[in-house]
């Protein structure tokens, strides 16, 4: 059976804390540079640019499943998404019109 979240990372922790400064110090850490016998030091190098269109199809794939997820949500949805844009583009086109008229002399 698996132990909350809290009380395991309780235990890395007191584990972590217990060996703390046992280790050996011969242990490479992340940011050393470690060579290795025979083999040249690598640098990172820059990848190369990707094409313009390298996302295309996965994009194109994402969008028909998004679109058939909206879809098939039914006409509620899409009745209620009408409705609230309705009302926002009327409020919009109100304050719109009236700034209109506040300006004419």
């Amino acid at each position: 059976m698996s132990e909350p979240p809290d009380d395991l990372m309780g235990k890395a922790d007191a584990l972590l804390l217990r060996y703390r400064n046992t280790a050996p110090s011969d242990v490479p850490v992340l940011t050393e540079v470690v060579e290795l016998p025979g083999e040249p030091i690598r640098t990172a190098e820059t990848p190369a640019p990707l094409p313009p269109d390298w996302l295309e199809p996965e994009l194109a794939a994402w969008e028909q499943r998004l679109r058939d997820r909206l879809l098939a949500v039914g006409a509620e949805f899409r009745a209620r998404v009408e409705d609230v844009v309705e009302d926002e583009v009327r409020a919009f086109r109100a304050e719109v019109i009236e700034r209109l008229r506040s300006r004419q002399p």
